[in-house]
């Protein structure tokens, strides 16, 4: 029986690129949660260190909000046919991309206080 080398079509590669970005998100989200919690507890209560706390959270989330509202923009447009379905597929593909590399940047930036 001969295996089939079979390459995964633009629509597989955003769908795999999704799933992986919102891990991804998931994992930075929780990491800047138990962090934030940390700070709490760790030092004596401060007005300061809460509001910086949520504002992290906060920002943790806006590029990933972002990009899902790019996306659904770019599912409504085509649904128009403002834009054809190849430029549909490799725009969210990019967007996809970049949230991960931005999460990526968000983890790798982050230095332990």
């Amino acid at each position: 029986m001969k295996l089939e080398n079979r390459n995964l079509t633009e629509t597989e590669k955003s769908r795999v690129v999704w799933g992986i970005t919102y891990v991804v998100a998931v994992i930075v989200f929780s990491y800047r949660a138990m962090h934030t919690w940390d700070i709490f507890h760790a030092h004596p209560f401060v007005w300061w260190h809460s509001i910086f706390g949520c504002m992290n959270l906060l920002f943790c989330l806006f590029p990933l909000l972002f990009g899902i509202t790019i996306r659904r923009q770019l599912k409504r447009d085509l649904d128009r046919d403002l834009v054809s379905a190849r430029t549909c597929q490799v725009y969210g593909y990019l967007v996809a991309f970049l949230l991960y590399f931005s999460y990526m940047a968000m983890e790798l930036y982050e230095q332990p206080r």
